[in-house]
């Protein structure tokens, strides 16, 4: 993904406990952080391409497509809100909660799409000038930095006759 254009979150926690889902994009002041994960992750050993057409059309793959064929922010926000409800609905086991983080943007100027799963964690961060230290700051919900794990992620971008995608759901991948 060479650009951004939307992004949206969802709050996607166990099975048993209530998400939270937005109507709403958000903003992000540096691009090129997010970009960087997203790339890392399309090229992981973890991550392959797939062929969704195999088993017929999956809900997922019929909402990315929709957002692909209309590009409105509307659209793209009402099928994030589908994706992140079914994503949510068949989730098994001991999943962890984690907010699901949905990406629209330009690949080589096709339209791409990048959804991934990223658990919260807390940490601290110094706040120093390059001499001295001023505090400390204990940071809540940080999901992403460059030693977060991505643990599921879906990538597709949009190519005339036949888009590409590529699935990673690996609990071992850091970004």
């Amino acid at each position: 993904m060479d650009t951004i254009e939307n992004v949206i979150l969802h709050f996607v926690p166990k099975l048993r406990s209530e998400p939270k889902y937005y109507d709403h994009t958000i903003t992000i002041d540096d691009q090129s952080f997010l970009l960087n994960a997203i790339n890392k992750a399309r090229i992981n050993d973890f991550t392959m391409r797939i062929n969704p057409t195999l088993n017929g059309k999956e809900l997922v793959i019929r909402e990315i497509e929709t957002i692909f064929t209309n590009r409105t922010e509307d659209q793209f926000i009402e099928s994030s809100v589908t994706i992140a409800k079914h994503l949510h609905n068949i989730q098994k086991g001991n999943i962890s909660d984690g907010f699901l983080i949905i990406i629209v943007g330009k690949a080589d100027r096709n339209p791409a799409i990048a959804i991934l799963k990223l658990e919260p964690v807390s940490g601290i961060i110094i706040n120093w000038n390059g001499e001295e230290i001023q505090n400390l700051k204990v940071i809540k919900d940080l999901i992403l930095n460059e030693k977060s794990s991505v643990y599921k992620f879906l990538y597709a971008q949009y190519k005339r006759g036949s888009n590409e995608y590529y699935l990673m759901d690996d609990q071992r991948y850091s970004s």
